[in-house]
């Protein structure tokens, strides 16, 4: 998989844990349930 852009914007709202999962802000959650 390439590297995406998105990916650098979303290290400051996202905190990517060693085991890979991605612990997501309350504004991401916003963004889904809009």
């Amino acid at each position: 998989m390439p590297k995406m852009k998105t990916k650098s914007s979303a290290k400051k709202r996202f905190r990517v844990r060693p085991g890979g999962t991605v612990k997501r802000g309350q504004a991401f959650k916003r963004h889904i349930l809009t």
